[in-house]
């Protein structure tokens, strides 16, 4: 290889534009090896999952010189805020009450091509929580029960966690592992500062095998109170 400088590739936070998450440089050798300089240890920037591609874009208030080659994550549908790990740990374990027709209002309906249907809750510190409860029209293991939050002055909700069936490959995108099976997607701050889906980091689980089982586990993680005069299951 020639003697030419590396250059580097900078990362920058989607959710903070201004927030450099890690510097990439190239280094000159037979096999291209890439050398990780990680900002604050926001990220794990592995390029074999990192997804990043870089462009000619100028380094812009970054205090980088314009030769600089730019990053950013690919576009995700995830929201415009960070929740740490402790806030995340607050919310889930927050006491969240469930009506006495919550099992009936838990049945997914037709809607669109699939099976849906949407319970709000007030936490008992005021947190407005969403369940929501998916299913496909044919297949009962491609599901999905879900907990979120509803975050002031933003769009959309938050997904604490998510219980999905056994219907399709997830990827581990930091972690480059790949999982098939019934799996929990768990929101996370790193993956938030990788530029991901809140909840894009999942684990395999044998503790639940259909909707109704998967709901179960919900309420028993996420701190849901069922009415002492109701059976829930």
């Amino acid at each position: 290889m020639g003697s030419n400088p590396a250059i580097p590739t900078i990362i920058i936070s989607k959710i903070r534009p201004r927030l450099i998450v890690a510097v990439l440089t190239w280094a000159h050798s037979p096999a291209g090896e890439l050398a990780v300089e990680p900002v604050g240890e926001l990220c794990r920037a592995d390029p074999a999952v990192s997804g990043f591609r870089p462009s000619l874009a100028t380094a812009i208030g970054v205090g980088f010189p314009p030769w600089c080659k730019v990053s950013a994550p690919r576009k995700t549908d995830q929201l415009a805020v960070t929740l740490t790990d402790p806030e995340i740990a607050i919310l889930i374990a927050e006491p969240k009450p469930l009506p006495a027709n919550f099992l009936t209002r838990s049945v997914p309906k037709p809607k669109r091509g699939h099976k849906e249907s949407e319970l709000a809750i007030d936490g008992s510190a005021d947190s407005k929580f969403r369940l929501i409860f998916r299913m496909a029209l044919f297949n009962q293991l491609d599901f999905s029960v879900i907990l979120a939050v509803d975050i002031p002055g933003h769009s959309g909700s938050f997904r604490l966690r998510r219980y999905n069936g056994k219907s399709h490959e997830h990827t581990n995108r930091i972690e480059g592992d790949r999982i098939y099976g019934f799996h929990i997607h768990m929101a996370t701050e790193r993956y938030q500062a990788f530029g991901a889906a809140e909840d894009g980091y999942a684990e395999l689980t044998d503790r639940y095998s259909d909707f109704q089982t998967a709901l179960q586990c919900l309420v028993s993680d996420c701190s849901c109170v069922v009415a002492s005069s109701s059976t829930l299951f």
